[in-house]
């Protein structure tokens, strides 16, 4: 996966997951169950999918940070990940609602965390250090938001600085490679892109994803 790639799926994890972070807080009574159920899985599952991203990229220690930070906001670090996992394989690979239980609080509901998740061999059981699954899912995303800044600014601050020809032969590349892609469709584009809109367009996106970072 080059930098552009890996970039790109970052900003798309963390752009789903705002938009479901802001869906959950728009959940008032009466909510329906499946916007309920879509709204926190969106969020949990794409925040996996960063955390599992990242991990991939930058290797053990950055999942070392993200458990230091765990803790640095008072919780276990080793535990909350081991929760997370689960409780997101229970939902994906194991069809299960996780969403069953909640409450309104200040107008808005609540989902209660599953007061246990267990792993796949169901040997070992894990529990939730806060009673609402939104505060789970919350706690562990700013441990990676907090951990992330140090691993992705070198990669963003490379990729902002890439040649600009460079940049436009590389979008040559994709698109003429891509046969998804009508044959009309590839000529305009090749066309009409030029250098600078592509440089425009990727500190657009850099400063999008520093902003989503925060």
């Amino acid at each position: 996966m080059d930098i552009e790639d890996f970039l790109n799926g970052v900003f798309n994890h963390l752009e789903h997951m705002a938009s479901a972070r802001m869906g959950i807080d728009a959940l008032q009574p009466p909510a329906d169950s499946v916007n309920i159920q879509r709204q926190h899985i969106s969020y949990l599952t794409n925040a996996w999918s960063l955390f599992e991203l990242l991990k991939e990229k930058y290797g053990s220690s950055f999942e070392d940070e993200v458990k230091r930070n765990l803790a640095a906001l008072g919780h276990d670090g080793d535990n909350i990940l081991r929760y997370v996992g689960e409780l997101r394989n229970s939902v994906m690979h194991r069809g299960m609602d996780q969403t069953g239980s909640g409450v309104v609080i200040a107008g808005v509901v609540r989902v209660v965390a599953p007061a246990e998740v267990n792993d796949r061999s169901r040997k070992k059981s894990f529990r939730p250090h806060t009673s609402l699954l939104v505060d789970v899912i919350d706690h562990f995303v700013k441990a990676i938001k907090n951990s992330s800044s140090f691993y992705l600014e070198p990669d963003i601050s490379s990729f902002c600085a890439a040649d600009r020809d460079e940049l436009l032969e590389g979008h040559r590349d994709r698109v003429s490679a891509d046969p998804s892609i009508p044959e009309w469709v590839k000529e305009a584009s090749i066309k009409t892109t030029t250098a600078e809109m592509l440089s425009e367009a990727v500190s657009f996106r850099a400063k999008r994803l520093r902003a989503y970072l925060q």
